[in-house]
């Protein structure tokens, strides 16, 4: 039903029906966070995901991006967002701060510790800017890492329970010439999903539904 409303609540615009499906996937991850998983006896699943919009610029990928990060912002004023370009070291550092932890109980007396991101960036390429192949390896790592170190020259990062999850947005032309074809096949593209879709969607005046005004 949630998914349902989303995609009533996004009819009157130009978004592809397939970004905002996910993007709404993406809504659900960031709100049920580590709080959820499926036990799988050695493993445990867990509900974080890495979306990525692909498709030529104008597409309106962004568009639905813009869209799911607004309602994610609006029902979760402390949730805690990347920023726009980032580092490893400056994410690692940033998510083992106090400020940034969270906690649920699953059960009376039992107190669990976790590290969320939520990773909402325009474009891929800017995201990664600083450190491309750095970025993609650590994004890659951290997915389903229940216990994150990362170690620098004088100081080390460490993580227990990291949770994050990315809705992003990509030119197929810079997924294939910037990411090794090693790196997309082995690792992030097994833990990315790529979203792709090239409807061409026209409105002459976008409007908001009933049910987006209510």
């Amino acid at each position: 039903m949630c998914l349902q409303n989303y995609l009533k609540f996004n009819e009157g615009n130009e978004v592809p029906k397939l970004y905002t499906l996910w993007s709404g996937l993406i809504c659900l991850s960031v709100a049920i966070s580590r709080k959820v998983m499926i036990d799988r006896g050695q493993f445990r699943i867990y509900p974080n995901m890495f979306v990525l919009l692909a498709g030529d610029s104008g597409n309106r990928k962004t568009s639905g991006r813009d869209i799911a990060k607004k309602l994610i912002l609006d029902a979760i004023p402390d949730v805690i967002l990347s920023a726009n370009q980032e580092t490893r070291q400056g994410i690692t550092n940033f998510m083992q701060s106090k400020m940034q932890i969270r906690t649920f109980s699953p059960r009376e007396g039992e107190l669990i510790e976790y590290h969320p991101l939520a990773i909402l960036c325009g474009e891929l390429a800017n995201y990664v800017a600083l450190d491309p192949a750095g970025m993609i390896t650590f994004l890659t790592d951290i997915y389903d890492n229940e216990d994150y170190l990362y170690r620098l020259k004088n100081e080390q990062h460490f993580l227990h329970n990291p949770y994050v999850t990315m809705l992003a947005c990509a030119v197929p032309t810079w997924i294939t010439s910037q990411v090794k074809a090693t790196t997309f096949c082995e690792g992030f593209g097994r833990r990315a999903i790529f979203v792709c879709d090239d409807s061409d969607i026209r409105i002459d005046e976008p409007f908001m539904t009933l049910e987006g005004i209510a």
